[in-house]
């Protein structure tokens, strides 16, 4: 396995509450010499997977709650691993998500990213509008696209 300096995890809010990302663990694809960001693009759609006590106008508890699920999914990632790796956490409020996240991969000159697809259209479905293709289709790195159960 290539060596990665830099590996991005995008997290939409669905992402961080279920298991999506635990056998990128397990599976072995995890390089704890790896530098990690766990990124959520956070736009005006993104409020619907909130829970209802979080005020979406207010960027300081919605930046408080999306920190706090994230903080969970490192856990779950690194919790029982003896070394863990550096992890950042960044949310990049920005309405255009695909355009902004290609733009994110290339200033940071990112290795690697890691996303979950939603598999929930048919096969054409998936390679016609989602994240995932985008990202496969455009960004400047290895992409690893992880299906849920």
């Amino acid at each position: 396995m290539k060596n990665r300096a830099s590996t991005v995890i995008f997290l939409g809010l669905n992402d961080m509450l279920n298991e999506s990302f635990d056998h990128y663990v397990h599976d072995g694809f995890l390089n704890l010499d790896s530098h990690f960001y766990l990124v959520h693009v956070y736009n005006k759609r993104s409020h619907i997977n909130l829970p209802t006590n979080i005020d979406v106008k207010d960027d300081a508890q919605v930046e408080a709650y999306i920190n706090g699920q994230m903080d969970k999914v490192g856990d779950r990632l690194w919790g029982d691993q003896k070394k863990k790796p550096d992890v950042e956490k960044v949310i990049l409020f920005n309405n255009e998500p695909k355009l902004k996240s290609i733009n994110y991969l290339n200033e940071l000159k990112a290795d690697s990213c890691v996303v979950v697809t939603r598999g929930e259209q048919d096969i054409e479905g998936i390679f016609k509008d989602s994240f995932a293709y985008y990202l496969v289709a455009y960004a400047p790195c290895d992409v690893l696209v992880l299906r849920p159960n």
